[in-house]
């Protein structure tokens, strides 16, 4: 849910704002535009994953576990409202997408302990993620040269207000937990 959300909204959305103007170069778009067509395929992959492993939770929606927080959703909505003047958004993806690699480290590490389609398909997702964290940079480079002054003393305030609000311990665990627990206690009442 993490991965589909974040390509979704923190990618996808910023990206297909900033083709809509003109880009630097043809060579420059052309990878753009690959780089929305590989989270999309990702979006539909691991959506299509998740109601393979779980039909019953995931044939009627897209997001059961991974409701990111008010604050996390503003900010980061703000900055894909104003790509080009808040390109901070395109750092905060470069971070994502390693964690995304060491991620798929650990569903093999895990072994027999994940389902092997899981780790194939992360596997896979983390291999373009590679290839991702260099367009990730070239964005940057694109989006963040020149900026001085206020532009450059927002954008460090926006991509600390969204590392604060995605890293933020409070969020993003206590709801699996919670209904894992309660699943537990149901089933030990059986």
């Amino acid at each position: 849910e993490s991965f589909v959300w974040t390509e979704n909204y923190l990618i996808n959305e910023p990206l297909t704002h900033l083709l809509r103007r003109p880009v630097p170069s043809p060579s420059l778009r052309k990878l753009l535009e690959s780089f929305v067509a590989d989270e999309r395929h990702h979006i539909a992959s691991i959506g299509k994953l998740l109601k393979t492993a779980r039909p019953d939770l995931y044939e009627n929606q897209t997001y059961l576990f991974f409701v990111p927080t008010r604050k996390f959703r503003f900010v980061t909505g703000v900055m894909n409202l104003f790509p080009r003047l808040l390109p901070s958004w395109a750092l905060l993806i470069g971070v994502l997408e390693e964690n995304t690699i060491s991620t798929a480290q650990l569903y093999r590490q895990a072994g027999a302990n994940v389902d092997r389609l899981f780790t194939e398909v992360y596997m896979l997702h983390a291999q373009d993620e590679a290839r991702h964290c260099k367009l990730d940079a070239l964005v940057c480079d694109w989006l963040l040269a020149g900026q001085t002054g206020w532009r450059k003393d927002l954008n460090a305030r926006m991509l600390y207000l969204a590392f604060k609000a995605y890293f933020d311990p409070d969020w993003g665990l206590q709801e699996p937990i919670k209904i894992r627990l309660e699943r537990k206690i149901q089933h030990a009442r059986v």
